[in-house]
């Protein structure tokens, strides 16, 4: 069974208005290809304009505190390589092992795995009525959310 979860960034106010695109070389884990896609087919990754405070996206698998959580707080520490990850798009999963973007499948359009932005982190999170947690890196640190929870926490997770 899948923990589904979202995974937000505050983007700094200095990156405000300013075109971002993802970039594979400084992810801090391997990336898990599906499909052999061809070298052109690979980037589906288009250009992001962060005209909005938040930007997050969607991971299907692993969401809770020791699994996302867990890598987040690893590999996902700063800034540049949290944003990072959010501007490759939706994730199938984000682990120590590895990360499966959606991007890097044949049948898969940047339209619908784009991040998403938002004016507020509940304007991102309420995009994914079935996720478990909410994940959000602010002020250098990162915090969750899960079901029935009014605000983002701090969190300690074991490996």
């Amino acid at each position: 069974m899948s923990t589904r979860s979202c995974i937000i960034v505050r983007v700094k106010d200095e990156d405000l208005k300013k075109i971002k695109k993802f970039n594979p070389t400084i992810l801090p884990l391997p990336q898990n290809n599906w499909d052999c896609l061809e070298e052109a087919d690979k980037d589906k990754c288009g250009k992001i304009t962060l005209n909005k405070p938040y930007i997050g996206i969607y991971c299907h698998y692993d969401g809770y505190i020791e699994g996302v959580g867990l890598v987040l707080k690893k590999k996902f520490n700063d800034y540049k390589t949290a944003l990072n990850l959010i501007l490759g798009g939706d994730c199938s999963f984000v682990s120590l092992d590895g990360i499966r973007r959606y991007s890097t499948r044949r049948c898969e359009e940047w339209k619908y795995i784009k991040p998403s932005r938002g004016m507020t982190p509940k304007e991102i999170y309420g995009n994914y009525i079935d996720h478990e947690y909410c994940y959000l890196f602010e002020n250098g640190e990162w915090k969750v959310k899960s079901i029935g929870d009014k605000d983002f926490k701090e969190y300690e997770c074991t490996d």
